[in-house]
């Protein structure tokens, strides 16, 4: 659990869609607001923290005020476990769910 609560916490499912999800954390890491929690739940069959521009996206985020954890959940359970999973880890009073596909 972070120490402290971010303004919104973003919950980012993922499975083998490492572009697709290079693409939505690059959007992320644009954004005006600062204040962020970025939650990662990966299934997929390598984690995609290990991927060195995701984890230069991550720094992005992190330098400019946000978080990131990433959780690698293998086997897979399928996406409203995912989905489950990820509100469980929520502690922001707002929260956004984003796919793995979508740009902000």
């Amino acid at each position: 659990m972070p120490n402290r609560i971010a303004q919104v916490d973003i919950l980012l499912p993922t499975v083998n869609r490492l572009q697709s999800l290079v693409m939505t954390l690059a959007g992320v890491a644009g954004q005006s607001l600062p204040d962020v929690r970025v939650i990662v739940a990966d299934q997929s069959d390598s984690p995609v923290r290990d991927d060195a521009v995701v984890q230069s996206l991550f720094r992005i985020i992190a330098a400019r005020g946000g978080t990131v954890d990433t959780h690698h959940r293998v086997p897979s359970a399928g996406i409203a476990e995912q989905r489950q999973f990820l509100l469980e880890q929520a502690t922001a009073r707002a929260v956004l769910y984003l796919d793995d596909d979508v740009f902000m």
